[in-house]
């Protein structure tokens, strides 16, 4: 629960309140899985930079949420 595989460019819809909350996805450079931590604290609308855990590149997030609580999660390649 609260976990689901994201792939280069798509979305993911986490139903559950947005507390802080762990996604699972692919990095779009390795395709290796990452794990991406989704925190409330960084408000509706969050986009910021990590670091894959495989190949150390830079992978950019973006999270949404709507007034539901429900959040809404991408990754993309940082130099896109």
């Amino acid at each position: 629960m609260g976990k689901g595989r994201l792939q280069v460019g798509q979305r993911l819809r986490l139903r559950y309140p947005l507390d802080c909350r762990e996604a699972e996805g692919s990095c779009p450079y390795c395709c290796e899985p990452v794990a991406i931590w989704v925190d409330a604290g960084g408000g509706r609308a969050q986009r910021y930079v990590e670091d894959c855990s495989v190949c150390c590149r830079p992978i950019e997030v973006q999270v949404s949420t709507d007034e539901d609580g429900e959040a809404s999660v991408s990754l993309a390649r940082d130099d896109d």
